[in-house]
């Protein structure tokens, strides 16, 4: 599919999408950096129309030993900064330290205790959910509360779930049970907390009917998508068919967050891998431009709520272990203070003005 792109200078259009609708993923190093280096991304991430940030919280970091205290250093630092610059954040509750994996052997990519991860939930939303003590804290930081948790990463997929097979844990039953556990952790802590699926890839909405099989029906308030694809066209219909679903299991209603979608620049890099697209830089910006545009118009009939690039930041280098994430984001990071702006930056500026109605300022505001 074809669609135009806007020319530079264009008069913006009237604001056609929900608040937090155009986000990033915030990783590859970036999520790390010193206080300085964290203000000057999400500056720029303001500036550029981000609205919303994703980003992991790792338990491993968070709480390293057992019955040990929470340590919210790095999050305070990611939360408050955000929230200075008018972003929303989007954690996804990831990486289970060995005292809380189910199967310490299989090192983090184990599936985590139950018990100890709703622990977890509860006293990060005391930290800053609705009521949470980080804003009392902090009040010269704006409130943005977070109000959804994403519960783990790809639950369907060796490379972040891998029990043993026929255990407990083992998909779709065992990830079901997580999120019924932290479901009714999240809404018993807050009033106003919402559950984000773990990201599905791939065939996404098969994905959801195992899901749905395995007992998550009634687990979640989001459905969230991974989408990966040569074609612009199959990211809406990867969303159309996750709702058809929705249908088909009488779940019907929730909205749908696509928390990661990406065309890599690393054509001429890498060689292909499965349905991945690859582009060049500016192809990248292309196709982020015309995919955005797409799911904004069709948004509505579909129930698209949020839709985050993967991701932010990567090191446009070839690494030790290569990947073509490595080339897929808005900027080029090899240090800290260190960033270079990418072709697709502008891009993604651009359709966020054309979508929100309004170039921004540092603090997230229309500028005029």
């Amino acid at each position: 599919m074809c669609l135009a792109v806007l020319a530079p200078g264009a008069a913006a259009a009237k604001r056609s999408v929900p608040g937090q609708f155009a986000g990033v993923m915030l990783d590859k190093g970036g999520e790390g950096d010193p206080p300085g280096a964290m203000d000057q991304q999400m500056t720029l991430m303001a500036r550029s129309g981000v609205e919303s940030v994703r980003t992991v919280f790792s338990w491993e970091r968070i709480q390293p030993t057992k019955n040990g205290p929470f340590d919210f250093g790095l999050t305070d630092l990611q939360v408050g900064t955000a929230a200075r610059h008018g972003l929303g954040v989007l954690p996804v509750m990831l990486y289970a330290p060995p005292w809380a994996q189910a199967f310490p052997a299989r090192g983090p990519s184990s599936p985590p205790l139950t018990k100890p991860f709703q622990a977890l939930l509860r006293a990060s939303i005391r930290r800053y959910g609705s009521r949470g003590t980080f804003w009392r804290d902090n009040p010269s930081i704006p409130r943005r509360p977070i109000r959804y948790w994403q519960i783990w990463n790809e639950a369907h997929f060796i490379g972040f779930w891998n029990p043993p097979k026929k255990s407990r844990y083992s998909w779709p039953r065992g990830y079901a049970r997580l999120l019924k556990a932290a479901d009714a952790t999240i809404h018993r802590s807050d009033r106003r907390g919402r559950t984000v699926v773990g990201g599905l890839f791939g065939d996404a909405w098969l994905r959801l009917r195992e899901l749905y099989r395995g007992g998550g029906k009634r687990a979640f308030d989001v459905a969230a998508v991974h989408v990966y694809t040569r074609k612009e066209a199959n990211v809406l219909e990867t969303v159309k068919r996750v709702n058809r679903e929705m249908r088909r299991a009488k779940d019907h209603g929730h909205p749908v967050w696509i928390t990661e979608v990406s065309y890599p620049a690393s054509k001429g890099k890498l060689k292909p891998v499965g349905a991945l697209g690859r582009e060049t830089p500016r192809g990248m910006g292309r196709r982020l431009y015309n995919t955005f545009l797409l799911l904004a118009r069709g948004r509505k009939r579909v129930r698209l709520g949020r839709v985050y690039w993967y991701t932010w930041s990567s090191s446009y280098k070839r690494e030790q272990r290569p990947s073509h994430f490595d080339y897929a984001g808005l900027v080029a990071r090899s240090g800290p203070f260190d960033v270079k702006p990418q072709p697709a930056l502008n891009y993604f500026r651009r359709i966020a003005e054309r979508m929100e109605g309004c170039p921004k300022n540092e603090r997230g505001r229309c500028r005029r």
